[in-house]
């Protein structure tokens, strides 16, 4: 009976384990077009609910400096992107957790940690450095001040958003889908520099910043996508990779929010 299911149930082909280039297309495309059009959605409905009850003080001068309107945008961007890159992989993989996350030991778990709180240190300590020295000014940009928690309630969703969330979808996005792709059409090494210059140039620091802060902060980025490239490539797990990523987060988002916290 078993053999006979089999047969009249064969594996699709689609489902062989291996990413096309119109994947990543439809994710990247695909995901960035809904979420885009849940987070206009959802920050105009955040918005009118804050200035129809008052809840947070605003004026709609400042809603780019908004915390809880820069969580709401930045929640239903990501889940849009999320759910899109969901129902491709789940095309090739099944179980897709599994495939992505793979068990590995604990301690190689808590050494990428540590390599994320290394990173961390090392690039802004040489920021600092560079600071300093008066050799480039650095400025947080309205985006990155919005992100700063100011509340007890904040930091939980702060630690939510940016160390839980958003990690999980890059890496996913990334280290998963992209890395997958361009290792099967490049190799490993090649795979792990471009999906760590793509990772540095999707997030726009040449645009949000002016002139050495920008591109300084873009090899930041493209140093940390190449480590956390690394590590999967290592591991063969996402595990790894999110754990530098939650823990490198966790050490920008506490360290800016401790030093804006109201004394």
């Amino acid at each position: 009976m078993t053999d006979v299911v089999a047969e009249r149930r064969p594996i699709p082909a689609s489902r062989d384990g291996k990413i096309r280039w119109w994947d990543v297309l439809i994710v990247i495309v695909g995901g960035n077009v809904v979420g885009g059009l849940l987070a206009i959605l959802l920050a105009v409905a955040t918005i009118f609910f804050i200035k129809r009850y008052h809840y947070f003080p605003i004026s709609l001068n400042h809603v780019s400096k908004s915390f809880p309107v820069t969580m709401v945008s930045l929640a239903a961007s990501d889940l849009g992107i999320l759910s899109v890159l969901w129902l491709v992989a789940r095309r090739r993989f099944r179980p897709l957790f599994s495939h992505y996350f793979a068990p590995i030991p604990l301690g190689t778990v808590g050494w990428a940690a540590f390599s994320g709180l290394a990173i961390a240190v090392v690039l802004g300590g040489m920021n600092e450095l560079l600071s300093r020295l008066g050799l480039v000014k650095f400025k947080a940009s309205d985006f990155e001040l919005a992100l700063v928690p100011h509340s007890v309630a904040q930091v939980f969703v702060a630690v939510a958003m940016t160390i839980l969330f958003v990690p999980f979808l890059e890496e996913m996005l990334f280290r998963g889908l992209i890395l997958d792709w361009l290792r099967r059409v490049g190799g490993p090494w090649v795979a792990a520099l471009l999906s760590a210059a793509l990772f540095s140039l999707v997030h726009c620091e040449f645009l949000f910043h002016q002139g050495a802060q920008g591109w300084i902060y873009t090899l930041n980025i493209f140093l940390i996508g190449a480590a956390m490239a690394i590590w999967v490539l290592r591991t063969g797990s996402l595990q790894s990779s999110f754990a530098l990523h939650a823990t490198y987060n966790a050490i920008g988002i506490l360290t800016a929010a401790y030093l804006s916290w109201p004394s």
